[in-house]
């Protein structure tokens, strides 16, 4: 045992994958941290539209990580054997880089994706923007990734995963300024109701509360205002605050008929 201590093991299984990780060749190790980047399961067209090189280079320097033991080809997808291979590949991108890296795959993604595509898997572009989201200056761009993370949050909602949808409401709303309720006023009311929906669905009445109070002070149309009463008294009734949510939606019905 002291003669196996002597040979300055780590105790890390990170530190040890990342050793493993730096023996194989460069172009294998860039591909490998593009793969970390983008999940624990890749998809092969994902990875090929972010990949500079042709699909056949991919699939080469990738061959170098599976003789390793690093991952595995899983018919039309690669996986990592253990989420802490995928930590160490992704520890090897230099902390300052991240945002730009992910930005970088974001705008990749973006712009190779059919429409149906980015309909599918909203969640591979929305995670990169969000990741890179303080590099974003432009104004367009910044209002298309916004209508990205409204997309993510719905088909997270659907599928029961409110957390997540929450996150991504939240972090559309980051992206748009005051100015965007008289410019982008749809998408701006859309993401701050189902953001309020979001939170009372995961049991943040507070915040809830809060985005209800400042919706119902903004300008709106009188089936947005509706539609925030509705969630209004939803709210209070999953409270058994039975008293408020009726006056509740008298305050709505009234609003209604002026």
């Amino acid at each position: 045992m002291n003669r196996i201590r002597s040979k300055g093991y780590t105790d890390s299984v990170v530190d040890l994958m990342v050793g493993k990780i730096k023996r194989l060749s460069a172009g294998a190790q860039k591909t490998l941290k593009e793969l970390a980047c983008l999940g624990n399961v890749v998809e092969v067209a994902t990875l090929a539209l972010v990949h500079s090189g042709g699909e056949e280079t991919m699939h080469a320097a990738l061959s170098e990580a599976v003789g390793a033991g690093l991952i595995y080809p899983d018919g039309s997808s690669y996986s990592f054997l253990h989420d802490r291979i995928q930590q160490a590949a992704y520890s090897l991108i230099p902390q300052e880089d991240c945002a730009e890296v992910h930005l970088t795959l974001g705008r990749l993604l973006l712009a190779k994706m059919a429409a149906e595509q980015l309909a599918e898997h909203p969640f591979d572009v929305a995670n990169h923007f969000n990741r890179g989201a303080m590099l974003l200056v432009e104004g367009e761009e910044k209002l298309r990734v916004a209508a990205i993370n409204l997309r993510a949050g719905r088909k997270a909602n659907a599928s029961a995963a409110f957390a997540s949808a929450r996150a991504y409401f939240s972090d559309g709303m980051a992206l748009l300024d005051e100015g965007a309720w008289g410019s982008h006023y749809e998408l701006i009311f859309s993401l701050s109701l189902e953001w309020a929906r979001a939170e009372m669905l995961i049991g943040n009445s507070e915040k809830c509360k809060q985005l209800i109070v400042d919706l119902l002070q903004r300008r709106l149309s009188k089936v947005d205002t509706a539609a925030v009463y509705q969630l209004k008294v939803k709210s209070h009734s999953l409270k058994a605050e039975c008293s408020e949510a009726v006056a509740s939606a008298l305050r709505g019905f009234c609003h209604r008929l002026r």
